[in-house]
Formats: structure tokens, sequence, C-alpha cells
């Protein structure tokens, strides 16, 4: 399997493209220490693993999987939940919420 190229484009989020690019290389690095398996293909958990440590090797402190508040949208209160990922760049904290898409797997049998 050949290990894809990576494009990254951060229009209006410049401060994010260090970070993205540093993903690229670490599923680089990934892909070859361990026999060429595609971390993608994996649950929301080894992805968020992945962009927590480009952003780590990038400078910038992140924490993964913690507990806060979430606002509800219906009564305007917060209540507890959990978030996947924090990063902090220049003082400012950006959390999110990841989730992978699922594509259809196509087999062809022999």
């Amino acid at each position: 399997m050949k290990i894809p190229n990576c494009y990254v484009e951060c229009g209006e989020f410049a401060e994010f493209k260090p970070i993205l690019k540093a993903w690229c290389r670490v599923n680089r690095i990934y892909m070859k220490k361990s026999e060429k398996d595609c971390p993608w293909r994996y649950n929301e958990r080894a992805l968020i693993s992945l962009l927590a440590a480009a952003a780590w090797t990038s400078g910038y402190p992140a924490m993964e999987e913690f507990t806060t508040l979430k606002g509800r949208r219906k009564d305007q209160t917060h209540g507890p939940g959990r978030c996947d990922l924090k990063i902090q760049i220049d003082g400012k904290n950006y959390l999110f919420e990841i989730k992978k898409k699922s594509a259809i797997n196509h087999f062809l049998v022999k």
C-alpha cells in the first residue's frame, strides 16, 4: 500500500496550519512504523490521539476526552458533557467534537 500525500488548506483558520501539517506527518510516521496500517480506518478515539500528538509536536498543549459543561439550546441551560479534544493556541482554547464519517466499503470477491 502506498502512503498517500497530504495537502493542508486552512482558509480562515490559519492558526491550525502547523498542527494539520504535523498531523499529516504523524499519520505518515504511524503508517511507516505499523507496517502501513491506516489510522483513519479506526474509530474517533484513534483519530483524536493522532491530532493531539500533532498539536503537542507543534508546540501547542492538547488534552483529550475530558468532562466539561455543554449548553442546551432549548432552555439555554448548561449540563455535564464531554469534550473530545482541547488545543490551546496563543492563549485561546479550541474545543473539538470529532466525528468520523463512515465510508461504504466495497469488496471485490474473486
